[in-house]
C-alpha cells in the first residue's frame, strides 16, 4: 500500500475529523473521509505530523480484521 504524504493529499484541513468511540481521553485516533473513497487517520496528539491515507478497500479490510479481534494481542504489549 502506498500512501501519499500529507502535502500531497490535497486540502485536508478543512474536514471533520472524528474521534474514534473506544479511545481514552488521553489519546486517540481521528479519522476523516476526504473524498474519492479515501479515509484520513491520524493521532489526536500529533495532529501537525504525518496522516495515513486508506482507500475504501484498505479500510474495510482494516476494519474487519479490528472486529475480528487480530489486533487485541499487539494493544496489551502497550498497556
Amino acid at each position: 500500500m502506498t500512501m501519499p504524504p500529507v502535502a500531497d493529499s490535497g486540502p485536508i484541513d478543512f474536514v471533520a475529523w472524528r474521534r474514534a468511540s473506544y479511545c481514552t481521553n488521553s489519546g486517540f485516533v481521528e479519522v476523516a473521509f476526504v473524498g474519492n473513497g479515501r479515509i484520513a487517520v491520524r493521532s489526536s496528539k500529533e495532529q501537525d505530523r504525518q496522516v495515513l491515507f486508506f482507500d475504501s478497500e484498505e479500510w474495510q479490510t482494516f476494519l474487519a480484521g479490528v472486529k475480528a479481534g487480530e489486533f487485541d494481542e499487539s494493544l496489551n504489549e502497550f498497556s
